[in-house]
Parts: C-alpha cells; structure tokens; sequence
C-alpha cells in the first residue's frame, strides 16, 4: 500500500489508519550562532528534522474494527510502548515511499477511551508523535 504511511519495525511495516485522522507534518532547524570578532552573526546549520503529529478521533482498540485495514489503538501503544527506532514510510505522489527512521516524541503519545463496548470493542481518541532520527 504505496499511498498510506507505513509505521513498525523494519520490514515489517503496518500501514497506518486513516480513520478520523488529522496529520501535519513540521520540519525543524537546529542551528549553532556565533558572532565574529567583527560583529558579523554567523549561522551554522546542525541538522534539519522533521516532526509528524497524528491525531486520531475515534479509532479502534482492536484490529480487527479498523475499517481501512490501518493500524488500531492496541497496536499503537504496544509501538510506543516497546521504545526503539522505527521505520517509517511516507507516501510520495508516483514515486517510491520514502523511508526514514523515526522515534515517538518523548511524552507524545495520548489517549482518551470514547466508547467502552463489550460487543463492538473500544474506541478511542489517539495522539502521538513522530521524530525524526
């Protein structure tokens, strides 16, 4: 599934579920200043991350009860949970996902239970996010 992000463990990939889902992605500078004896600000570049914030508003406990096939809640906090470097593919417009490695923001990860059914299995409201390596 080319045109999904796909999160987990390398080569072992879980498309994402895009139920209810809001995503932005943000891309970080970090920079060294120094001023030269002249007065001049000189700026050097350290390094340029990116920042992917997913927040989902009604998905899943189980498996099995997401619609799209995507990841459910269940499966997302034993991820976060396990800690670690993660491989993540994002979709790219006819072309090869991009792959990149990325770690749950320290801290990101939120949940509220919305619905408890025995029948249908919970639900709940999701966020988290993913940081660049």
């Amino acid at each position: 599934m080319p045109d999904k992000f796909m999160l987990g463990v390398a080569l072992s990939e879980r498309p994402l579920s895009e139920n209810d889902c809001e995503m932005d992605v943000a891309t970080e500078q970090t920079a060294r200043e120094t001023r030269t004896a002249a007065g001049a600000l000189c700026r050097d570049l350290v390094a340029t991350k990116r920042r992917w914030r997913f927040a989902y508003s009604w998905l899943p406990a189980q498996r099995e009860k997401v619609f799209d096939g995507g990841m459910s809640r269940d499966e997302l906090q034993a991820l976060y949970e396990a800690g670690g470097s993660l491989s993540f593919k994002v979709p790219r417009c006819n072309a090869v996902p991009e792959q990149t490695y990325v770690l749950f923001g320290l801290g990101s990860y939120a949940e509220k239970l919305l619905l408890r059914d025995v029948a249908e299995g919970d639900v709940y409201a999701v966020s988290f996010e993913l940081v660049e390596e």
